[in-house]
């Protein structure tokens, strides 16, 4: 999140692989509302993004749903 000049206040993800900024949203507010009603891409999105090892397997652990307490529901497809 920038904190000054024209941008000040929005959000803005960056991509690694493509070594780009993105604007998310355009306040902190806006980006928590965005992650909390997600679709199926974006949860997957961030599911790819996340490392969740088993320390005593070594298994990685995949995002398949996410429920909040508004009955808001989504899946992966895994």
């Amino acid at each position: 999140m920038t904190t000054n000049g024209e941008c000040a206040g929005q959000v803005f993800e960056f991509d690694h692989n493509g070594d780009a900024f993105t604007r998310a949203a355009d306040d902190l507010v806006d980006d928590v509302q965005r992650l909390l009603h997600r679709d199926r891409q974006a949860l997957a999105n961030i599911a790819s993004h996340m490392r969740l090892i088993d320390r005593n397997t070594g298994a990685q652990w995949w995002i398949l749903k996410m429920n909040d307490n508004q009955g808001h529901r989504v899946r992966t497809d895994v």
